[in-house]
């Protein structure tokens, strides 16, 4: 019976060698505009034609397990809260968008954030960033989904035998 095999699973002289060097992503990427913070802006508003805003390119495609294992804990945290603060849930979403720029936007801060995302680009920002992991929790839950699903059957099956 042959196995299927992702493409960094190899056998080398009889051993199955799993090289998570060779395991690809696909880059994600999330660009946003910087918006210039110049007072010389706000008086010659002008000036914008010959000097466009900063487009940052965001790569969340490497967030580091650490961060994704950190999210999902605090992910889980709040949906235990039964009433939280604005405050305290802005500050946290803030917190996470930090957290996912950081590898290729070290120099992010939350008053960056601040001046150049509205609070709906925040909420898409996360949403595309979270996404792989979603979609990976959703297999995990469908998986377990159909398992339940064979248990009850052979678990129906085997009462409908004895009877």
């Amino acid at each position: 019976m042959s196995e299927e095999r992702a493409p960094y699973i190899s056998e080398e002289a009889g051993v199955v060698v799993c090289n998570i060097d060779k395991v690809i992503t696909k880059k994600r990427l999330i660009r946003i505009s910087e918006k210039p913070n110049s007072k010389l802006f706000k008086y010659l508003p002008f000036l914008r034609r010959y000097y466009p805003p900063r487009i940052r390119e965001i790569d969340v495609s490497r967030a580091p397990s650490r961060v994704i294992l950190e999210l999902m804990q605090e992910e889980q945290f709040m949906k235990e809260q039964t009433v939280q603060e604005d405050d305290a849930l802005f500050a946290s979403l803030i917190d996470k968008a930090i957290k996912i720029c950081r590898p290729s936007f070290p120099e992010i801060t939350k008053e960056w954030i601040l001046d150049n995302l509205s609070f709906e680009e925040l909420m898409a920002f996360l949403k595309f960033a979270m996404k792989p992991l979603n979609d990976y929790l959703a297999g995990m839950v469908e998986e377990a989904a159909k398992k339940i699903q064979a248990v009850k059957e052979i678990v129906n099956e085997n009462e409908n035998q004895s009877r």
